[in-house]
């Protein structure tokens, strides 16, 4: 019986022993490689839009302003011929959408399936992404316009913001761009958000309003 103790003793302190020798490893030097691909790969950070001011005419009527759109897209290509065919039956079945996979290759993607989700295609595109890796939901926006005045100018979208390129658009984009914010994140193995983890680390500051001092032609206040 006292031998046996003996070597039940002797085996634990030995595995006990590589154990520690591990730990000291992964947690000196040796395991920093192990730290930073355990980052990539499960940790990001990011950008979050300012939302782009409005711009109002004279008469405090609104003439420019953002919307959030919604996108759904295809963000990897499925496995197998099986899985494209699964995935295009619930795709049709959630969302009536039919979906041609030999137009998608690497070089293609991310690419949009569906353009301006409604609120319920955006619910149904929710359900999907967190089931199907295969799948995103895209976050834009778009600029709209009461009406059609050429001086209003045009803005483009570059990493998520609104930039103004010409007219107004583009005079007063310095206040209207506003400051865009960061986050962090974590990321489960096929790289989807864990939401949970969803963390702000700096706000985004909105684009400020702009009222106009110039009288606009007649015919684009009716």
């Amino acid at each position: 019986m006292d031998n046996r103790r003996k070597v039940f003793f002797i085996l634990s302190a030995l595995l006990f022993a590589v154990l520690l020798c591990r730990m000291l490893f992964l947690a000196g030097s040796g395991g920093g490689s192990y730290r930073q691909s355990a980052g990539k790969t499960s940790h990001t950070t990011g950008s979050l839009s300012a939302i782009r001011g409005r711009i109002f005419d004279r008469h405090d009527k609104l003439i420019a302003w953002s919307e959030r759109c919604y996108d759904l897209t295809v963000i990897q290509l499925p496995e197998d011929k099986k899985r494209r065919q699964h995935l295009q039956n619930v795709l049709f079945a959630a969302m009536q959408i039919k979906i041609d996979w030999h137009k998608f290759n690497s070089d293609t993607l991310p690419a949009v399936i569906k353009f301006n989700l409604t609120a319920a295609e955006l619910a149904s595109a929710d359900t999907l992404t967190e089931k199907y890796s295969e799948f995103d939901v895209d976050l834009r926006w778009e600029r709209r316009r009461s009406a059609a005045i050429p001086e209003l100018g045009e803005v483009r979208q570059t990493d998520g913001m609104e930039h103004g390129v010409s007219g107004w658009e583009k005079e007063f984009d310095h206040i209207l761009r506003g400051k865009p914010g960061t986050f962090s994140v974590m990321l489960d193995r096929h790289g989807k958000w864990v939401n949970s983890t969803f963390r702000i680390i700096t706000p985004p500051c909105n684009g400020t309003d702009v009222y106009l001092s110039e009288e606009l032609p007649e015919k684009n206040h009716e």
